[in-house]
């Protein structure tokens, strides 16, 4: 599919909703090595704001960057 105006909202939605999944399917796998005795951590520290009543934190390992590419690979062969 080629990129436009009406369908950009299908390859934000598509691009998103595969980051979240590789960000969920690489936290399994490395808990799974944890469990297996094999200490694998390759999250980035935590990047956020932080105020005295406010504060927003996010943790972002390679799953998220694999995914969001998976989705565009998948939206250009669709």
């Amino acid at each position: 599919m080629n990129y436009s105006t009406t369908n950009r909202p299908a390859l934000f939605l598509l691009i998103l909703g595969y980051c979240l999944v590789g960000l969920f399917f690489w936290e399994a796998i490395e808990r799974l090595l944890l469990l297996t005795g094999v200490n694998f951590s390759a999250t980035l520290p935590a990047i956020g704001i932080n105020l005295d009543v406010f504060s927003f934190n996010i943790r972002i390992n390679p799953g998220f960057f694999l995914g969001g590419a998976f989705g565009y690979f998948l939206f250009r062969k669709l």
